[in-house]
């Protein structure tokens, strides 16, 4: 049974969330869910393929009504008459003479101009970083795996993630997704210091079972020295 948890969803190694339902469905309605390649199920406590999670949402998607606008009112200008002319000009002009309408100032149209969107290509990049997804049972954080080595490893949060959830020397899982190698892995992990960089968190973690294929740093796949 599809869970309606909030989801992060990963594509191209980077993890993005977590998106409430309805924020997934309206994803699905303008074709954005289906460019990403994993989410993670919380009650699974997996990476599943991406096409499950479109194929529930689809299920039970019910596209909105169209909303039909009613039809416009044509207003028929009007002129003013001579009586209402004399008394806008004011009651110095001669009622003998000529009757004098004055012009309407034309409203001037407002230039909105919008900015540029910048679009990078994400086929530029380099090795996919390795994502981690840190989770307790009840509460899941996301971040990037930074650098490992036999005992430690070191993950950085994304910008805006906010705080972890979770305490120094507590005991959690995290899930590491390597998509240079397509493949994943969950392990224990205690949390040894928790560090706030600014916008981003810094976790240092001591591995409780080592995940020996994916002790990595990001540059050489070479374990780093503790």
């Amino acid at each position: 049974m599809m869970t309606k948890q909030p989801l992060y969803l990963n594509r191209e190694g980077k993890t993005t969330g977590p998106f409430d339902w309805n924020t997934l469905q309206s994803m699905f309605a303008h074709e954005k869910l289906q460019g990403f390649d994993w989410y993670w199920d919380p009650i699974g406590e997996a990476w599943k393929p991406i096409d499950e999670l479109v194929g529930a949402i689809a299920a039970e998607y019910v596209p909105p009504q169209p909303q039909i606008a009613p039809p416009p009112v044509l207003h028929q200008p009007t002129h003013p008459t001579a009586v209402e002319s004399q008394s806008q000009i004011g009651s110095n002009v001669d009622p003998d003479g000529p009757i004098v309408i004055p012009r309407q100032k034309s409203a001037q149209a407002t230039v909105t101009h919008l900015p540029r969107v910048a679009y990078v290509d994400s086929k530029a990049r380099m090795l996919p970083p390795i994502s981690v997804i840190c989770f307790d049972g009840e509460k899941t954080y996301s971040g990037t795996l930074e650098r490992a080595s036999e005992k430690r490893c070191w993950i950085s949060s994304f910008p805006g993630e906010g705080k972890p959830p979770f305490l120094e020397s507590q005991e959690i899982r995290i899930n590491l997704l390597s998509e240079a190698t397509l493949s994943t892995v969950t392990t224990r992990v205690k949390i040894l210091k928790l560090d706030n960089l600014g916008s981003v968190w810094n976790l240092e973690l001591q591995w409780l079972d080592r995940p020996t294929e994916m002790i990595t740093d990001l540059n050489g796949n070479i374990p780093l020295p503790d």
